[in-house]
């Protein structure tokens, strides 16, 4: 892609160098007529939302570059008069001032209610010689981004002031112009989604069929003429004859974590302490193994939680449930998790075995609920074989499993590259490092 003829500094580090015709504007000076609107949403206690009325958006609705559909609150008519709140219009321009990416904006769509946005939501109209379409992607441009994410402040959730965000200066072509990027935008980022989506819809393809081969292999074995008894048990129907049906509690000792309180207490932690301290993101991000965590124990915090040595499995019992995972470290748990020790199985074959969806589904759970109670899991049904088919269906199952992580991981990183490319491609166009005046977008039949 060709570049312009001449450029000059545009004064922001974030920007860098702009073509030379270009200007640069503070966002809160896109409106500055009567017509026009830069001001925050509304303050809206949960107590007066409903289940029906005019629809009340709030920050996780606003997506890097498009709308989010989630959570379904409203507030009346009553509510609306009495708060004096702003009503927000397909096509408008919604920037997130909570929560990274820090700024990040969305047009509207036509969700079919009438609309208002939560506080932390600040709302552009921008006058007419800005393309709302270009703003967008200019507020979703990785430069940018990165500049709103070190002015954000807070602790636990980052934002950044609607004054902060008013004065951040963007590039601004004239309105052809930026119509022009972003009709390019429109058609490239929409090639890259379409291949994106077709990467995810093959890493799940792969993840259900390595589910449904580690499914098969622990609860039917690897032998397709071994004969087969009724289990007694719906869900699992069939089950060689040899195996045996035993509840969880029975080949473990199950026990729940214990929450530290308070839990910010300083006694607590030592960044040199023996015992880790487990949260749900330390278990989010390790496969079978955990093998770190980023927060230790003192002795006293370690002797306050619940300790789990080595080698053990454990569950994730909150947020989602039913992940499993072998710790090779020393950790503490609260109780958000369920260790399971002492086990008179082999571990391998039950960490595969408690991956089953279909086990939690058989207790009317899913892994998008919030909690599996203690019950729950001493009380499942476990399909078991003898000890030494347990080892050969385990390594079966590894050596299967290499392929199709070799093959997820893949990609993976394909999405990851593409990604980039994408990032890369809007940040060039807005800020003009690219020049697409003379692009044109391919006919159908080309």
């Amino acid at each position: 892609m060709k570049t312009y003829e001449t450029y000059k500094e545009s004064g922001v580090n974030w920007i860098g160098k702009i073509p030379k015709k270009w200007e640069t504007i503070k966002i809160k000076f896109l409106d500055n007529s009567d017509q026009t609107l830069f001001l925050d949403g509304d303050w809206i206690e949960s107590k007066v939302i409903e289940e029906d009325g005019i629809r009340y958006l709030t920050t996780g609705n606003i997506g890097p570059g498009y709308y989010k559909e989630q959570g379904r609150g409203f507030i009346s008519d009553e509510t609306f008069g009495k708060l004096n709140c702003t009503e927000v219009f397909p096509g408008d321009l919604v920037a997130s001032r909570l929560n990274k990416p820090i700024g990040r904006a969305c047009i509207i769509p036509d969700l079919g209610y009438r609309i208002v946005v939560a506080v932390d939501n600040v709302i552009i109209r921008p006058r007419n010689e800005f393309d709302t379409k270009y703003l967008m992607y200019v507020m979703n441009d990785v430069g940018y981004s990165d500049y709103t994410d070190l002015i954000s402040r807070g602790a636990t959730m980052q934002r950044i002031s609607r004054g902060q965000l008013g004065r951040i200066i963007i590039p601004a072509p004239q309105k052809k112009e930026q119509t022009q990027i972003a009709n390019y935008l429109d058609h490239k980022t929409q090639i890259i989604d379409t291949l994106i989506e077709k990467k995810e819809q093959l890493i799940k393809k792969l993840q259900a069929q390595r589910q449904a081969i580690i499914n098969d292999a622990v609860t039917k074995g690897l032998n397709p003429d071994v004969k087969m008894k009724d289990s007694g048990i719906e869900w699992l129907g069939e089950i060689p004859e040899h195996w045996e049906v035993v509840k969880l509690k029975y080949l473990a000792t199950i026990s729940r974590g214990a929450i530290l309180r308070p839990v910010d207490d300083p006694n607590y932690f030592d960044e040199n302490g023996k015992w880790s301290y487990l949260n749900i993101s330390d278990a989010t991000k390790c496969d079978k193994y955990l093998d770190k965590a980023k927060l230790r124990l003192s002795e006293l915090g370690s002797n306050k939680s619940a300790r789990v040595e080595p080698n053990n499995l454990i569950m994730t019992a909150s947020a989602t449930i039913g992940k499993m995972f072998i710790n090779r470290i020393p950790v503490c748990v609260h109780d958000g998790f369920i260790p399971i020790t002492a086990l008179k199985c082999s571990i391998d074959f039950l960490y595969h075995y408690l991956g089953n969806p279909q086990l939690y589904v058989a207790i009317g759970k899913s892994n998008t609920q919030k909690n599996i109670y203690l019950d729950e899991v001493k009380n499942m049904i476990i399909s078991l074989p003898p000890r030494e088919e347990q080892e050969t269906i385990y390594k079966f199952l590894e050596s299967h499993n290499k392929d199709y992580t070799v093959l997820i991981k893949k990609a993976k990183s394909q999405i990851k590259k593409l990604k980039t490319y994408r990032q890369s491609i809007i940040s060039e166009a807005v800020t003009g490092k690219i020049d697409v005046r003379d692009w044109q977008a391919p006919t159908k039949n080309a």
